[in-house]
This record gives C-alpha cells, structure tokens and sequence, in this order.
C-alpha cells in the first residue's frame, strides 16, 4: 500500500508516497482495546473488530469449523486431566515476514495432571 496524502495514524506521520504494510497480529490484542492485551486469556470477551468472531462483510468462512474444532480439543483435554498448571513464561510469535497475517502462541509450557 502506499500513503495517498500526507496523514498521521496512531501519532505516526506518514508521507504522500510512503510505503506502508497491514500487519493483522496485533487485531485481538489491540492495545486500544484491551488492558493487557497479550495476556493469554480465555474469558476475553468477544471483540467485535476482529473479523473471525466480530461478523460483518469480512467473517470468517472457517469460523465455525474452527471454533468446533477448538471446543472438541478442550473438551477431550479436560476430560483426561484434573489439573493444568503453568510451568514458565508464554510467548507469541508472527511466522514471520512472509505470513503477517497470523500470531499464535509460540510456547505455552504447561504440566497436565492426568485425571
């Protein structure tokens, strides 16, 4: 994408003719729109602006396959354990300059007590 005038986002100047690149990392762990926004956190509630979940012209083809997929996972990982404990400290990751699109957890250290 490249500036089309003169402009500022989010106190950044920007220049007629700049180059410039829509990261999508940071749409649920927006800083504007949550306290501690990269706080793993499974009761967040529902952000609206994210097109996976928010709905409206860019929703998500998969997300109903995923979040089924997702809620299947949970339920056969809580039915075998009775206790999960954090081990270390998590840590997110972009895969990189040639996929922006997605951040995911890169480490989640974890002990599973078996049920």
């Amino acid at each position: 994408r490249i500036v089309g005038k003169d402009t500022e986002i989010g106190g950044q100047e920007l220049s007629e003719g700049d180059r410039v690149s829509l990261w999508y990392p940071s749409a649920n762990r927006d800083e504007s729109a949550f306290e501690d926004p990269f706080r793993f956190d499974i009761h967040r509630k529902k952000n609206e602006h994210v097109a996976f979940g928010g709905g409206g012209p860019h929703f998500c083809l998969g997300a109903h396959l995923a979040r089924r997929e997702i809620t299947i996972l949970f339920e056969e990982l809580l039915s075998r354990t009775s206790e999960i404990e954090l081990v270390g400290d998590y840590r997110y990751s972009v895969l990189g300059i040639g996929n922006p699109i997605l951040m995911s957890l890169g480490k989640l250290p974890v002990r599973l007590k078996a049920a």
